[in-house]
Formats: structure tokens, sequence, C-alpha cells
């Protein structure tokens, strides 16, 4: 079995514009496999409309050092009920130093 440990030089940013979402985001912590570059972001996203989200979407883009995009990553789900939690999980397969919610889109 592979031991998960959280990355402390990883950071996660929340853009503002996703305030409005239907979709709130909390929980996000970052971990990668020792001795690799695999892991996951992973977080909760909580409905705080009084509707059903039929489908949602968390895309995420990983920088390095400099800021620079090396990649992204994303987290779908189907039917998410007001009041209701998904804990998320967009796996990551590259090295990065940074990451950064650029959108949360919901239908």
């Amino acid at each position: 079995m592979k031991k998960l440990v959280i990355a402390t030089l990883i950071s996660l940013t929340f853009l503002s514009a996703h305030a409005e979402s239907a979709l709130q985001l909390s929980d996000m912590k970052a971990t990668v496999s020792p001795g690799t570059s695999s892991g996951f972001i992973a977080g909760t996203a909580t409905n705080t409309s009084p509707d059903r989200i039929e489908s949602a979407t968390i895309t995420i883009n990983l920088l390095d050092a400099q800021g620079n995009i090396v990649g992204n990553t994303s987290a779908v789900a189907f039917g998410i009920a007001p009041g209701q939690k998904w804990l998320f999980r967009a796996i990551t397969t590259i090295p990065y130093e940074r990451s950064e919610v650029v959108s949360v889109r919901t239908m």
C-alpha cells in the first residue's frame, strides 16, 4: 500500500470570481505519494443554492514556482442536492509548486 503525505510546499489559491458560485469550496489540500509527483488535490464543495446541481466541474491550474502554468486538473460530479457536500478529488501526475482554482461551473 502506498503511503500518502500532505505536500507542505504546495499552496492552493481560490480566485474571488468563484464567490458567486452555487458551489462553495473549502478544506482544500494537496497530497502526493512519497518519491513521486502523483497525487491529488482534494476538498469539499457544498451546494449552497436551493436547487439541485445537475453537473459540476472544478478546474484547477498547476503552477511552477514562477507562476507559469505547467498543467491542469479537474473534478466532475453529477446530481448534487441542495445543502449536499461533495468530497472531490482532482488527480495530479506532474510536479508543481502551487495550484489555483480557475473555474467552478455548475448546471
